[in-house]
């Protein structure tokens, strides 16, 4: 019951965020080290955080990856 629900939440967010309006404030200072900023949240998330700090770096993901869609929609290089 509890997978189903965090699953749906998870995808709730997820489509919120797609159908959300993109971060307009971008710009191409911003955008240059972003595939960098994931992999290291990636990682952190990879090497067994506590639920808390979890969900932490989750949400600091989504953020990361709405910056790179916007980023990519502008024409800055996010690597």
């Amino acid at each position: 019951m509890f997978k189903r629900f965090f699953l749906l939440s998870v995808l709730t967010i997820s489509l919120t965020s797609f159908f959300a309006q993109a971060n307009n404030d971008v710009t191409k200072k911003s955008c240059e080290k972003l595939d960098q900023k994931i992999e290291k949240q990636n990682s952190k998330l990879k090497a067994g955080v506590s639920n808390k700090k979890s969900e932490k770096i989750k949400e600091k993901l989504h953020k990361l990856h709405k910056n790179k869609f916007a980023c990519k929609q502008k024409g800055f290089k996010t690597k």
